[in-house]
């Protein structure tokens, strides 16, 4: 399948809204697991992890369900262009960098993303 270039600030949204998330629970406070013995300690923590992991899957999934239907799928570009910059803001903020991407080169392709 090919993705015409158009695309791609709206797609990159995606990634870097998975990516906020991805770091947040990488983050977050970890809870620890109770119990009696080792394996009852062990099945807490588990279903505490699952549950953790779900909070931010959720929290995800609205905030890509909210970006779409703001952008409308990217066929707004003046609404693109501000998640573009907001995206970019917490990225920053958050110390997430794409190990392929100089960070010298992201801005200059939302800057273009929120010209189009």
């Amino acid at each position: 399948m090919i993705v015409e270039e158009r695309y791609l600030p709206h797609e990159q949204g995606h990634l870097d809204i998975n990516e906020l998330y991805a770091e947040a629970f990488r983050t977050a406070d970890l809870p620890q697991g109770t119990g009696l013995e080792a394996s009852a300690a062990s099945d807490d923590l588990t279903s505490k992890l699952n549950a953790l992991l779900d909070k931010y899957m959720k929290e995800a999934q609205f905030e890509q369900r909210r970006y779409d239907k703001e952008t409308r799928h990217g066929q707004d570009s003046d609404r693109q262009g501000e998640w573009n910059l907001n995206l970019r803001k917490r990225m920053t903020d958050a110390h997430i960098v794409y190990w392929n991407t100089p960070q010298r080169v992201l801005p200059q392709v939302l800057l273009f993303a929120h010209e189009m």
